[in-house]
Order: structure tokens, then C-alpha cells, then sequence
């Protein structure tokens, strides 16, 4: 006969059980560029439009949005032949410290566009799906 787990500790199970997929789901190819210090600028410099994730590896939110972000990223990698135009990239504040400061990123995650090297003044805010993303 099994014991009875108290109940605190079958929530804690479930949620546990529930987020793992989400954290250990390898990135696919095709996804966001991850942006880091040594190549941030020169991606900003060649592309057109480029569509940033702010997140933090801690955040929950983060997590949700991640995969999510990367199926974007390869959807429009796929329609998308000049590989000029558009990029998504992915920034780890928390490793690139000095990228989150300069976009004065207080908040996770963030999303930011960047029109030929320029950051628009506005945060997406819209819907945080792959449809909504890349249409």
C-alpha cells in the first residue's frame, strides 16, 4: 500500500512535473539568435527589422514565452528568403547585463523592435502567440 502524500506536496509535484517539458525542451533550429555582447550590434547592423526577447531564465513568464518566441523565429525565418530582413534574437539578461541596461529592460520578458538600428519607442504588447507574433 502507497502512503498518502500531504496535499501541499502533490501541488508542489504537479507544478514540478508540469513545467519540466518547458525547461528542458531543446531550442529548435531556426530559433531566435541568441544576442549576446560579441554579436549584438553587428546583427543590428544587418538586418532590416529585428524583434528582440528581453527575458530572464528565472522568470516563469520567461519560460512560457521562450518556445513560443522560437516557433515564431523559425516560421519567419521559413517565409522570409533574404535572410536580411528580418531577425528575431534573444537576449539572457541576466548573462548580458550590459545589453538589458543600454534597452533600459527593468521587466521580463520584454519585447523590442528594432527598425534599421533604430528602437521603437513602443514595447510589443499584443498577444504572446505564434500566430499573433508573426502576423
Amino acid at each position: 500500500m502507497l502512503p498518502t502524500l500531504p496535499f501541499t506536496l502533490r501541488v508542489t509535484l504537479s507544478v514540478v512535473l508540469f513545467l519540466l517539458p518547458w525547461h528542458w525542451t531543446p531550442v529548435a533550429a531556426g530559433g531566435a539568435v541568441a544576442l549576446t555582447s560579441s554579436n549584438f550590434d553587428t546583427h543590428i547592423a544587418q538586418h532590416e527589422l529585428v524583434f528582440i526577447n528581453f527575458y530572464a531564465d528565472w522568470c516563469r513568464f520567461s519560460q512560457i514565452l521562450g518556445p513560443v518566441f522560437d516557433e515564431a523565429a523559425q516560421k519567419i525565418e521559413e517565409e522570409f528568403k533574404d535572410k536580411s530582413k528580418v531577425l528575431f534574437g534573444k537576449v539572457d539578461c541576466d548573462q548580458e547585463t550590459s545589453i538589458a541596461s543600454r534597452y533600459r529592460i527593468t521587466k521580463y520578458p520584454t519585447l523590442k523592435l528594432v527598425r534599421n538600428g533604430s528602437v521603437l519607442k513602443k514595447e510589443y504588447r499584443g498577444q504572446r502567440s505564434v500566430e499573433a507574433i508573426t502576423s
